[in-house]
């Protein structure tokens, strides 16, 4: 739901959030300091529009409504 409504994550460094990365919709991070989070978050405020940005880019390509589309275009077809 962040993504879809275009605002950027802090998110723990695993893999299960390498899309964060992958699509720059926010920062990751491998620790829970304070220090850490604050520059994370300077780094989303400094470059918010673009993260924004790719936050509704990446909500398109995770929608269910995309990744049901074939499935439902077969059934339709039967």
């Amino acid at each position: 739901m962040y993504l879809a409504a275009g605002t950027p994550v802090i998110a723990c460094n695993i893999p299960g959030f390498s899309f964060v990365k992958e699509f720059g919709v926010g920062v990751l991070i491998d620790d829970y300091k304070p220090e850490t989070i604050y520059k994370a978050m300077v780094e989303i405020e400094t470059n918010y529009e673009q993260y924004s940005g790719n936050c509704y880019k990446a909500a398109r390509h995770f929608s269910f409504d995309a990744a049901v589309k074939p499935y439902a275009e077969y059934l339709a077809e039967q």
